[in-house]
């Protein structure tokens, strides 16, 4: 080969050197897309109800937790006996009323975590249903006092108190959810708990100088009943979470996002020479 082919083919070897580089250099790959999110995860929290959207094919974390049942409430108090003919000096003393009975506490709301993907191919919208606490019930009303023996000089025993009124039952609480037409989750609330049993009334002291027994105590109102107890079992992917009946009822949304359809601005090979 003469010097003139020799040049001819070695500066074609460098114009081929030259556009591979120039191709590998401006051939980056394509720039990843950034994933969006439906309102119910860019919102997060939920502490009252509301809508919100999940874009197609995205896949939502959820924790929702139910209202709590409200505290019954407690048991009034007997009323005292009255104190028997002959007063301080020689009748007897009425006995005391008995304590009313505690309120049962109310039951906790469930608190459930699991996992839903949006399949429809379309953005959809979700109803989001945050529950609330039941109310406490009301305490029962305290007994009278029963009267004193009026007999100046006879004899007669004091009268009986009488007993106090049982308190109410605590309100249930409501449930939170999470629906698209058809329920996807539903957290059920906790009952309320029974009211205390009124105290029984005293009774009356006696002429004769002996006092009068004490009242019985109330018996204390049984407790709610928690929301978690109901739900059981869970569908695969689901659990419980550990909650209390003073936690607030809530809902929480989080998500990974989903890619839109291609990259975002590709760099597309060109060529230099």
């Amino acid at each position: 080969m003469g010097m003139t082919n020799l040049r001819r083919a070695a500066s074609a070897a460098g114009v081929v050197a030259l556009l591979a580089t120039a191709f590998v250099a401006t051939s980056a790959a394509p720039v990843a897309a950034a994933t969006e999110k439906g309102t119910c995860a860019t919102t997060g929290t939920f502490s009252a109800s509301g809508t919100c959207t999940v874009l197609a094919g995205e896949t939502i974390t959820f924790v929702v937790k139910a209202g709590n049942g409200g505290a019954g409430g407690s048991g009034g108090a007997g009323g005292g006996g009255g104190i028997g003919c002959g007063g301080v000096a020689s009748g007897g003393f009425g006995g005391f009323g008995g304590a009313g009975g505690a309120g049962g506490a109310g039951g906790a709301g469930a608190k459930v975590t699991g996992t839903w993907t949006n399949s429809t191919g379309a953005t959809v919208t979700l109803t989001v249903t945050v529950g609330a606490n039941g109310a406490p019930g009301t305490a029962g009303a305290a007994g009278t006092v029963g009267a004193d023996a009026d007999c100046p000089g006879s004899s007669g025993n004091g009268a009986s108190g009488t007993g106090g009124a049982a308190g109410t039952n605590g309100a249930s609480g409501t449930a939170t959810g999470l629906a698209l037409g058809a329920t996807i989750v539903d957290a059920l609330n906790g009952t309320g708990g029974a009211g205390g049993g009124g105290g029984g009334g005293g009774t009356g002291g006696t002429s004769g100088g002996a006092a009068g027994a004490n009242g019985s105590i109330g018996t204390a109102g049984g407790s709610g009943s928690d929301g978690q107890g109901a739900m059981s079992p869970l569908p695969d992917g689901w659990s419980f979470l550990t909650t209390t009946a003073t936690e607030a009822p809530f809902a929480l949304i989080t998500s990974d996002g989903v890619s839109p359809d291609g990259p975002v601005n590709p760099v597309r090979p060109s060529f230099t020479g």
